[in-house]
């Protein structure tokens, strides 16, 4: 049972991934979105809380959250079904918070994740 348990997760995580994050609703602070080809970026005040569809990222895609500064944070709600694939960069100058109660997969990217201060939070 725990290696079908497993298997699944495994699945899950490194299954197909949405592209870079989609479809977002500011719902708190304000953000700004700029898609070029692989690089999308997010420019956002302090504090800003944002909604999405989906928030995953792809092997050879980059998210980047432009902060005010290195204080600064961003709390990034998912709220559609499917678990948050994280096998791209993400990168930050500041704090980057997801919240997804399907989960959060990072790939081997540790060392992609740049600046960011990724911070997963389960779901209680």
């Amino acid at each position: 049972m725990r290696r079908k348990l497993l298997a699944v997760l495994v699945a899950a995580c490194y299954g197909s991934a949405y592209g870079n994050p989609s479809v977002p609703q500011v719902v708190a602070g304000q953000a700004s979105f700029l898609q070029q080809g692989n690089l999308y970026t997010i420019t956002n005040t302090p504090n800003t809380i944002i909604n999405w569809q989906n928030f995953s990222i792809n092997p050879n895609e980059i998210t980047r959250f432009i902060q005010q500064s290195g204080d600064s944070k961003v709390l990034n709600r998912i709220v559609g079904q499917d678990p948050s694939k994280i096998l791209g960069a993400l990168q930050s100058n500041g704090k980057v918070y997801l919240i997804n109660p399907n989960g959060v997969c990072a790939g081997d990217q540790r060392e992609r994740l740049g600046a960011a201060d990724l911070e997963r939070v389960q779901r209680a």
